[in-house]
């Protein structure tokens, strides 16, 4: 065991404060709580500001998003017979989705877990361990946790429901993830900072939207709309553009570019997606990762989900390259598992996709760079060889 003393100084030096929670040196815990000895609290207003979060910055530097507390979703979702147990997370709390802890469990009444620094393993071994009725992850994240040979023998029985959001993920994998939670709902959401969550699976659905994001949360309208700005039919994809009355956020110190994203009362996410016949939104990429290779749009999306169709695939992720020809071409980063070859793949998604939509590069790599969130950073990927 190390104590604070002894490494007190070293720790001051470079971060200014040091906070110990027991007796040793250090300014004392109980010197940061509030001295007001009242036993209301002081009354707040939804204009009131409630939390900062930070944007992914997946395509640019991660902006500071202000949330006041008319902004917040509501508890709703959390079953009365889950108060006092576990809801378990592993997401930076700088981020929406890490604010999912406080916004909806801990103010449902579950008692908030966090895992801070995640890895498949890790995340089995605490749910082995502390019997969570409940978790939030990122796509990535379940990506990992299938692929862990843990996963198939792992008691996951404690879990009920298990939230998965951030970005978009492959029906393949979902299915994959839900066999080995025998007693879980695998519900599906979608948000975004400037805006808060907008919409989740329904509970009892059984999958059968599985893929999808699920339907508006209360107080959320979703619209599809064209280049135009005209709302599209279900199964048209479009921009999804996300409106109602929560209280609408703004970027920290920019007011201008707060109402950049907002047209007429609508906050174009930059996504792309269609509402089926039910109501359910359903999330294809997004508008500036769309590639146009020789005149045919391909959503790198669409071919993500096609990889993670073969078993091999552990990880995807598809963009643009530049073409002297085409202007763009197709091009495909995977972590593949066992003993899976480039061409068998290519040969696999020319079986599931048109000739065009097919990456005419496939690099195989270690591992995807993810930033905390877990999101790719495509932007950092380096475009391959193609090894064939």
């Amino acid at each position: 065991m190390v104590l604070c003393s002894e490494v007190v100084d070293e720790v001051r030096a470079a971060v200014g404060t040091v906070v110990c929670t027991g007796r040793d040196s250090g300014l004392p815990w109980v010197d940061l709580l509030s001295p007001d000895e009242r036993d209301l609290e002081p009354a707040f207003g939804a204009d009131d500001v409630a939390d900062i979060m930070y944007t992914s910055g997946t395509t640019g530097r991660p902006k500071g998003v202000v949330v006041r507390h008319g902004g917040l979703s509501t508890s709703e979702r959390v079953p009365s017979a889950w108060l006092g147990l576990g809801f378990l997370s592993s997401s930076p709390f700088a981020t929406t989705s890490g604010s999912l802890l406080v916004s909806g469990p801990l103010r449902g009444g579950l008692s908030g877990w966090f895992l801070p620094r995640f890895s498949a393993d890790a995340w089995v071994a605490s749910v082995e361990r502390d019997r969570p009725v409940a978790a939030f992850l990122v796509p990535a994240m379940v990506e990992l946790i299938v692929s862990s040979p843990r996963f198939a023998t792992a008691d996951l029985s404690s879990l009920a429901a298990v939230t998965v959001g951030s970005a978009p993920i492959a029906a393949a994998t979902l299915r994959r993830f839900g066999s080995g939670l025998p007693a879980a709902e695998v519900l599906c959401g979608y948000g975004m900072t400037e805006f808060g969550a907008v919409t989740a699976t329904p509970m009892g659905d059984g999958g059968r939207h599985l893929g999808s994001v699920g339907l508006p949360l209360p107080g959320v309208e979703v619209r599809i709309v064209g280049p135009d700005g005209v709302a599209l039919p279900p199964g048209d994809i479009g921009e999804v553009t996300i409106g109602g009355s929560r209280l609408a956020r703004s970027y920290l110190g920019d007011d201008q570019s707060s109402d950049d994203p907002w047209v007429d009362g609508w906050l174009r996410s930059g996504d792309l997606g269609y509402l089926d016949t039910d109501g359910h939104l359903w999330i294809v990429g997004r508008a500036k990762e769309v590639i146009i290779r020789g005149g045919h749009n391909v959503v790198p999306g669409e071919v993500e989900a096609a990889l993670f169709d073969h078993p091999g695939v552990a990880e995807a992720a598809v963009a643009g390259v530049t073409h002297p020809v085409l202007g763009e071409d197709v091009a495909a980063w995977v972590v593949l598992r066992d003993n899976t070859s480039v061409g068998a793949l290519r040969a696999f998604l020319l079986e599931r996709l048109a000739d065009y939509k097919v990456p005419r590069r496939i690099t195989v790599v270690d591992a995807l760079p993810r930033n905390e969130s877990g999101k790719v950073m495509k932007s950092r990927l380096e475009s391959g060889v193609d090894p064939e």
